[in-house]
């Protein structure tokens, strides 16, 4: 899975431009980090054209609208990896026809500490998906340029079957050598 249902600490770095530049990138890029919690239904499965609207949540000011694709891939994770340079918490759950999703983190020092909360709710219905992402910040330091808050609308729609790979276990390769000896 790529792109739609990986929410993470790109958060971070969009609410970070937002506060400091007054909008922010992408909310897309939000969710280009983040893996889920539970496994990603086999029902999600596909290859989706998406439609992507982003918006400030109090002024409804538009920051972006873009159309992309994704792969879905089922069994994949909904939760941020171990790797992450911040400590996402996050919770979730996936079904058939839903996902929900609910992270929140902080970052900062002595001079600025900004925490962050990502909520995602998506429903699919046959070969079609809607989602609501909405990332909320606030900041607290006397370097602190503010919180904040965005929202984004996006619309999928399945357009061809996934052709996922199947996991396989770590082999090394001198073990690869020696089954074809």
């Amino acid at each position: 899975m790529k792109s739609w249902l990986r929410p993470s600490t790109l958060v971070v770095l969009l609410l970070s431009a937002w506060a400091q530049a007054g909008q922010a990138n992408d909310t897309r890029a939000i969710l280009e980090t983040l893996r889920a919690i539970v496994p990603v239904p086999p029902e999600w499965e596909g290859i989706w054209a998406t439609e992507d609207s982003s918006y400030d949540c109090y002024e409804h000011t538009v920051y972006t609208v873009a159309s992309w694709q994704d792969t879905i891939c089922a069994g994949e994770e909904l939760i941020p990896t171990p790797e992450a340079p911040y400590p996402e918490v996050c919770r979730g759950t996936a079904t058939a026809t839903t996902l929900h999703l609910e992270c929140a983190w902080s970052v900062g020092d002595w001079l600025c500490t900004d925490s962050f909360t990502l909520t995602l709710d998506a429903t699919r219905d046959g070969d079609s998906f809607y989602y609501v992402c909405v990332t909320e910040a606030e900041s607290a330091g006397a370097a602190c340029f503010g919180g904040g808050c965005t929202v984004e609308h996006v619309h999928g729609t399945r357009i061809l079957p996934a052709h996922c790979a199947t996991p396989t276990l770590p082999v090394k390769w001198g073990d690869v050598k020696a089954m074809y000896r």
